[in-house]
């Protein structure tokens, strides 16, 4: 609560700098504001309450996109795909990740990229593409392979997206309930690690489905 007290404290001297978009210093301290407060707003789940704000952030993010440094592009860019897709803002946050598989962030956090490409997945299912879901599935699995290791977890999400891609709307649930014990299973250790989940709440998505 204090922290956003002082975010828009900040936010007000902002609204009466003319040339935030043109210095390059003032928006990065404005980008960094934002990025802080849209952190926030995930960790506290507290997307519907602050809707308006979130909103005019998104604004500011797409009418300066093409003048922001590579890390706030991809940093802020994952945070709004991922509010909206809570908020099932689905083609929202597909113009968010967009960005991010149409931009080369070479040298940037490959956390990240790899998280905004399973996101990717899971709009093109809420949003029934599943022939786009299909060829996602194999380029996403050939990204995570060229950066190491490809993780359990991993593994467990691109075969339930194969399958799902090729199933009939009667086999989801089955399928979701399948994918849930795998990735939560009883009285066992969860393949999927808190990092991750710290990205997307796969938990609560899945629980949803089933």
């Amino acid at each position: 609560d204090m922290a956003l007290k002082y975010i828009n404290r900040a936010k007000n001297i902002y609204a009466q700098w003319k040339l935030v978009s043109e210095n390059k210093t003032i928006l990065k301290q404005v980008l960094r504001t934002y990025n802080v407060e849209l952190e926030i707003y995930r960790d506290n789940k507290a997307y519907k309450a602050n809707k308006e704000y979130i909103e005019s952030i998104d604004q500011f993010i797409a009418t300066n996109e093409n003048k922001m440094p590579n890390e706030y592009k991809l940093s802020t860019s994952f945070q709004l795909a991922s509010i909206h897709f809570v908020l099932k803002n689905y083609s929202r946050s597909m113009r968010w990740i967009n960005v991010i598989l149409n931009n080369k962030f070479k040298g940037q956090r490959q956390d990240i990229l790899i998280q905004a490409r399973l996101l990717n997945l899971m709009v093109h299912l809420e949003q029934q593409n599943m022939f786009v879901l299909r060829h996602f599935v194999e380029s996403t699995k050939r990204f995570i392979n060229k950066l190491g290791d490809i993780a359990e977890y991993q593994k467990i999400l691109l075969r339930f997206f194969s399958k799902i891609g090729k199933a009939y709307p009667y086999e989801y649930k089955e399928l979701y309930l399948e994918l849930y014990n795998q990735l939560f299973p009883e009285n066992e250790e969860s393949p999927l690690p808190q990092s991750a989940i710290d990205f997307i709440d796969y938990k609560t998505w899945i629980g949803e489905k089933i």
